[in-house]
């Protein structure tokens, strides 16, 4: 006996759950790089506050925009 298939509707369910999931990561990961980039800030780092800044950006992005699969992407 092979394991059960997944319906069309708990798949949907999963990749909702996981998508929420990237996206508190992402806001997480935005909060606390932003406390990093005003460390380095502070400290006369201006290229790694440039990295962190950037970091930041797509952090946030990440945790507004809907997740879209990678094949998906162009």
């Amino acid at each position: 006996m092979g394991k059960p298939q997944k319906s069309d509707e708990a798949r949907s369910q999963q990749s909702e759950a996981v998508s929420l999931s990237q996206q508190q990561t992402a806001a997480y990961i935005a909060d606390v790089t932003l406390g990093l980039r005003g460390m380095a800030d502070q400290a006369q780092l201006p290229f790694l506050t440039y990295l962190l800044d950037m970091t930041v950006q797509e952090a946030m992005q990440q945790s507004e925009l809907p997740r879209r699969r990678r094949t998906d992407r162009k």
